[in-house]
């Protein structure tokens, strides 16, 4: 997690990226930048050194310039850690989830772009390690589809959090399955939520 970042306070205009999937505290996510107003964003948080917020639509598609902003209200401030343009125009970027945040007074700016207001949110306990080995196999599995197969680098398979985050991330639970277990701030518990989803996904399947 970048250093710079550890101590946010509550903030204000922070620019909102959405996406139909979560990032996860301490999560790496690469992502493909080609709309001029998230372009825009890219270099003024390079240039700033200033983080984003991932945020989760409330849906299956992500927001054009025109249409109603449908989120959740809590989210993941993100770092770049990485970039690269290609010739095509396109950014390729990646992130780090920095830390949760809930997420208020959003508007949006003249370009498109989403601002909010951030505030941090804590995060408490420690996940179990007894079924560890068991995820951590469930997730090497996940990371070798080609998608997500340049997310394995970053994950580090003896942190119980990281485990449990990298599958929520990338597991195919409902959005509000995903959001719940991102917004218990207890590990724990999260822990405990995450292995349940688990079990139905499996009798379901």
């Amino acid at each position: 997690m970048s250093e710079q970042f550890e101590n946010l306070k509550e903030t204000t205009n922070v620019p909102l990226f959405p996406l139909t999937m979560p990032l996860m505290p301490g999560c790496q996510l690469p992502l493909r930048i080609f709309e001029p107003r998230y372009l825009d964003m890219v270099a003024d948080c390079l240039k700033s050194s200033s983080p984003f917020t991932i945020v989760q639509t409330k849906g299956k598609s992500e927001p054009t310039v025109q249409s109603d902003l449908k989120i959740f209200s809590v989210g993941t401030q993100a770092a770049i850690v990485d970039f690269d343009r290609g010739i095509d125009g396109c950014l390729s970027i990646s992130v780090v989830g920095i830390r949760r945040v809930e997420i208020t007074h959003s508007r949006q700016l003249v370009s498109g772009l989403w601002v909010a207001h951030n505030k941090p949110l804590g995060e408490r306990g420690s996940p179990p390690v007894d079924e560890l080995n068991t995820l951590k196999s469930l997730l090497e599995k996940l990371l070798q589809h080609h998608m997500v197969k340049s997310m394995s680098d970053s994950v580090d398979y003896d942190s119980s959090e990281q485990v449990m985050n990298y599958l929520i991330m990338l597991l195919p639970f409902s959005p509000h399955m995903k959001q719940a277990l991102m917004e218990t701030d207890h590990h724990g518990l999260r822990w405990q939520g995450l292995v349940e989803a688990i079990a139905r996904l499996e009798a379901s399947g």
